[in-house]
């Protein structure tokens, strides 16, 4: 009798031990999954955050190099006027260019037909004005009233990659250096200086 007593007193205080120490257990495992949860979930909200970061940033930097670039020449010169310039309607073709903010260019006609308009636009680079610099070159010039600064050539066109015998409206808007050209001889320096107008309106 006193050793089935003490047998069932030790079981029963192993029974209570077990219990205990499973409570603890599923305790301990109920708040180690709280836990990685609340890590996961704090992780991928870091990284959510993080990648919209990286989103915005990208976008400002976008945004940001768009509003710095000069306007498409090719928009500022309807097939209207090419036609009461030139006499013909020929296609437009925007100028290559390295750096979308400092020049950009567009012709239309064929410097092969002796029939070209060409409109470009430019910043200075420090004390460096590309357009300013080609202008140079003429050795017949007389001042326009087309916007700031006006400049009229009367013996050069230039075009985009080159040049050739013509004449040219260089004018400043703003910051924007802007030269009107055409090769047509039948292109009077008065038409010129008209179209040179649109063009600064077209500016803003």
């Amino acid at each position: 009798m006193l050793r089935r007593l003490s047998s069932y007193r030790f079981t029963a205080a192993h029974h209570t031990t077990l219990r205990r120490g499973r409570r603890a257990l599923a305790l301990l495992l109920g708040c180690t999954i709280s836990i990685a949860a609340a890590c996961s979930s704090s992780g991928t909200s870091d990284t959510d955050q993080s990648a919209g970061a990286a989103q915005a940033s990208d976008a400002s930097s976008a945004d940001g190099a768009d509003s710095d670039a000069l306007p498409d020449p090719c928009g500022l010169v309807g097939p209207e006027e090419v036609t009461d310039l030139l006499g013909v309607e020929p296609a437009s073709r925007p100028a290559t260019t390295d750096d979308p903010a400092v020049f950009a260019g567009c012709t239309w006609g064929e410097l092969t037909s002796g029939n070209v308009l060409s409109v470009q636009l430019g910043r200075s680079i420090g004390e460096v004005n590309r357009i300013r610099a080609l202008a140079q070159v003429s050795k017949d010039t007389a001042s326009s009233s087309v916007g700031t600064d006006g400049l009229l050539l009367k013996d050069v066109a230039l075009i985009p990659g080159g040049g050739g015998v013509g004449a040219t409206v260089v004018f400043e808007h703003g910051d924007v250096t802007a030269s009107v050209s055409a090769t047509s001889p039948d292109v009077s320096q008065e038409s010129l200086e008209t179209l040179a107008r649109s063009v600064d309106a077209s500016l803003g």
